[in-house]
């Protein structure tokens, strides 16, 4: 058996993220969620929030 010099990337399936946050003044959640939103290793299922 031989292994290729340059490997093949194989396709993941995402990971499913649930995001759980009280946004408020700061911005760190919503970079977050932004982040979350924008790559492709992560399926968004849910965000729950509350004021705080």
């Amino acid at each position: 058996m031989t292994t290729p010099a340059f490997p093949i990337p194989t396709a993941r399936t995402p990971l499913k993220v649930i995001l759980d946050t009280d946004v408020g003044d700061d911005i760190d959640d919503a970079l977050a969620l932004a982040l979350i939103i924008a790559s492709p290793e992560f399926d968004l299922v849910a965000v729950t929030t509350v004021f705080g």
